[in-house]
């Protein structure tokens, strides 16, 4: 009897556990649990730590001018932390973030063509996740005040064709991911002498007219191509440019590159209005770079295309190109735009010898001069490239501009972008202020030829 009774009782201990779990369900909630609020879904994300997500389904459809996420929630008996957007439909113009949000997730706004405005309520943000704000077309302002300089992670692709006009990048977020603002009408950006890095493609098909890059600034591939509204760029010195940096663009007629810049590739091939160069004497060449040559061919890049609409691409750019030529293979150019490479001044008295014959295009060493330091006449002409300009010449300095007026200056001013001082006959006398004596000089930066007063 003994036997029979132990026999029912281990029979009975599973379903003593099961009903010890159902009783254990009504007061603590699992973590697939959630409650609507408002249109919201807020879902528990760990019921250790009392946090939540939250959503705004697409099952929503009214617009709606203004909506507020709840920074805490009631869910079962608990109260839980919002910390984390997992997806918002576009049926919003403004969305309020509470001050407990640290986590946007990837691709959380993608698509959303609604939102107008996301006021972040303070900068505890940790996390942006790939493509967070995607193809958000109307979003115009993004406060970059609100990312803290603590944050651990900010995704590539977050601002593709976006509605972005004018960027103030902080200056503790020392590198600006791949692609982060493609295809946005951006035409202010404000980068702080602390950024080292712009990553690929992350202002490909902006409409920005000018750019100035701080020192020693890596440029990755493509990250200013396809730019067909700018005329000026400004480089810091030691900056590292690599392969189509600044490639496809309309306008720019001249290029400038200061002491210890770095060339990789070919950073300027398709500059169709290209007229002029400035090399500084310490500019670096790898062996395999050129720099403004015509590229006949095009390597496929579907990742960065295939996420651009082509129609949006025709209706606000210029018809420079044709912009299916890039993933097909060739990007055919506009025979409006031609390229007319007239001076090379490159302010060495040793140019270095590089075994890229394609330096410039073919055509461009028949028709541009090459101007070199006196001293370097005889290497130029000897040694590749630069052997194969037709025209070689000493550097000269055109004194007549009296419109120029003289300035008073400590040098500070002048050091960004100088590439040498000459006396008023034009004799060349270095490329450094300090080092001149009393007197009037002219100086050659990246604004132009100026009188200076020391």
């Amino acid at each position: 009897m003994r036997n029979i009774i132990r026999a029912i009782v281990i029979c009975l201990l599973p379903c003593m556990g099961s009903l010890q779990s159902i009783g254990g369900n009504t007061s603590n909630p699992t973590e697939s649990e959630s409650v609507s609020i408002d249109g919201f879904i807020y879902t528990i994300l760990s019921e250790k730590e009392k946090t939540a997500s939250v959503r705004l389904p697409r099952e929503e459809t009214e617009i709606r001018e203004e909506m507020s996420i709840m920074p805490r929630v009631q869910i079962g008996n608990s109260t839980y932390t919002v910390t984390t957007i997992d997806y918002i439909a576009p049926v919003v113009k403004t969305l309020n973030v509470p001050p407990s949000v640290t986590s946007i997730e990837g691709e959380a706004f993608m698509d959303n063509t609604i939102i107008e405005i996301i006021n972040i309520r303070a900068n505890r943000l940790k996390k942006i996740g790939y493509g967070a704000f995607r193809y958000c077309s109307n979003l115009k302002i993004f406060d970059f005040s609100k990312l803290p300089d603590d944050i651990s992670y900010i995704g590539a692709n977050i601002f593709v064709q976006t509605g972005l006009e004018e960027v103030e990048w902080p200056d503790y977020l020392s590198e600006i991911p791949y692609s982060m603002f493609t295809g946005s009408p951006i035409k202010k950006i404000n980068l702080p002498p602390t950024v080292g890095r712009i990553g690929t493609y992350a202002f490909n098909f902006t409409k920005l007219d000018s750019v100035c890059i701080p020192a020693n600034v890596t440029i990755e591939k493509e990250a200013f191509a396809n730019n067909f509204y700018m005329k000026k760029f400004t480089l810091g010195e030691g900056c590292e440019l690599m392969d189509g940096a600044f490639a496809n663009n309309c306008e720019m007629e001249k290029i400038v590159l200061p002491e210890r810049t770095k060339i990789y590739g070919s950073p300027f091939f398709n500059m169709l209005n290209l007229c002029e160069v400035h090399i500084a004497g310490s500019v670096f060449f790898d062996q395999s770079s050129s720099l403004a040559e015509k590229v006949t061919r095009y390597e496929r890049r579907p990742n960065l295309y295939l996420d651009l609409d082509y129609t949006f691409l025709w209706n606000n750019f210029p018809k420079c190109f044709n912009y299916y030529g890039p993933y097909y293979g060739h990007p055919d150019m506009n025979p409006e735009y031609i390229q007319n490479l007239s001076t090379i001044i490159y302010n060495t008295d040793d140019p270095p010898f590089l075994i890229n014959y394609n330096f410039v295009r073919e055509e461009d060493y028949a028709s541009a001069t090459l101007y070199v330091k006196p001293e370097g006449i005889e290497a130029a002409r000897t040694f590749a490239p630069w052997r194969l300009f037709s025209d070689i010449k000493p550097i000269e300095i055109v004194t007549g501009i009296d419109e120029i007026e003289a300035d008073s200056s400590s040098g500070s001013e002048y050091a960004p972008g100088v590439y040498g001082y000459y006396t008023l006959g034009g004799v060349y006398v270095g490329e450094s202020f300090e080092s001149l004596g009393r007197g009037v000089y002219i100086s050659r930066t990246a604004e132009g030829i100026r009188k200076i007063v020391k």
